[in-house]
């Protein structure tokens, strides 16, 4: 794996890593950790906290299926060419 690879691939765990915590941290109206960061009656990142918690998580969710296939592609590994039809 190349240098750009390796960039890549740290970059695509703590988009995981950030997609996972950011899931965690909001609150589905009963259950979930969403109460763990200031209870039900405050919002842990203002007032309009629904709307920038669902931006961060697509913007992470959109990141992270790139990274993906940018990983894929630069993985992928050439098929061998047969040269011939029979090949004993």
């Amino acid at each position: 794996m190349n240098t750009i690879g390796v960039i890549l691939l740290v970059a695509f765990v703590i988009v995981c890593v950030l997609l996972v915590l950011l899931v965690l941290v909001q609150d589905d109206g009963q259950n979930g950790m969403g109460g763990l960061l200031g209870g039900r009656g405050t919002a842990a990142f203002g007032s309009h906290s629904a709307s920038v918690l669902t931006k961060s998580t697509v913007v992470l969710v959109v990141l992270f299926f790139v990274l993906a296939v940018l990983l894929a592609l630069i993985n992928k590994k050439e098929k061998p060419i047969i040269n011939s039809p029979i090949d004993l």
